[in-house]
C-alpha cells in the first residue's frame, strides 16, 4: 500500500497537508515545519508505549526516532510527529483526529503481513518534478 502525505500549506512553525490513499483523500495533517524531510518512508504499525495504542510509525526519519502518525489538534499536540485530523476553515488546527486517526489504523491493520506500506511526503511541485522525471526516464 502506498499513502501520500501532500504538504500543501507551509510557514515558519507549521505545515498544512493532505493525507491520500489512492486517490482519495483520507484526512488533512498537521506538522512541525522542519522535521520531517520530503521522500517515501516505510510505515509500520507497532504499539507506542507513550500513547499506549497501536500507531503508524515512520521509519528511518534523518536524525530522529519515534516519528508516529497521530491525533491531535494544534502543534502543542506533536514533538515532530504527523497529527491527522479535519482542518478548520481558519487552519490553525485539526478537529475530529481520533476519528482520523482511527480510520487510518483501520485502514492499515487490514493488510497482510507479507504487504509492505509506504508513505510518500511531497509538495505539489516536488510531486510534479518527479513525476516529470519518471516520465523522461521511461
Amino acid at each position: 500500500m502506498k499513502l501520500l502525505l501532500l504538504r500543501t500549506n507551509q510557514t515558519e512553525k507549521a505545515i498544512v497537508g493532505s493525507l491520500f490513499c489512492e486517490g482519495r483523500k483520507i484526512c488533512d495533517t498537521l506538522e512541525l515545519a522542519g522535521i520531517i524531510p520530503l521522500g517515501w518512508y516505510k510505515l509500520q504499525l507497532t504499539y507506542s508505549p507513550k500513547f499506549r495504542r497501536i500507531l503508524p510509525l515512520l521509519t528511518f526519519v534523518p536524525g530522529h526516532t519515534a516519528i508516529r502518525i497521530h491525533a491531535g489538534n494544534t502543534l502543542a499536540d506533536t514533538k515532530g510527529c504527523i497529527l491527522v485530523g479535519t482542518l478548520n476553515e481558519h487552519k490553525q488546527c485539526l478537529h475530529n483526529a481520533r476519528t482520523a486517526e482511527q480510520k487510518l489504523v483501520d485502514m492499515l491493520i487490514v493488510l497482510p503481513p507479507y504487504e509492505e506500506c509506504y508513505l510518500e511526503i511531497a509538495t505539489p511541485r516536488y510531486r510534479a518534478a518527479e513525476l516529470e522525471c519518471m516520465r523522461h526516464s521511461a
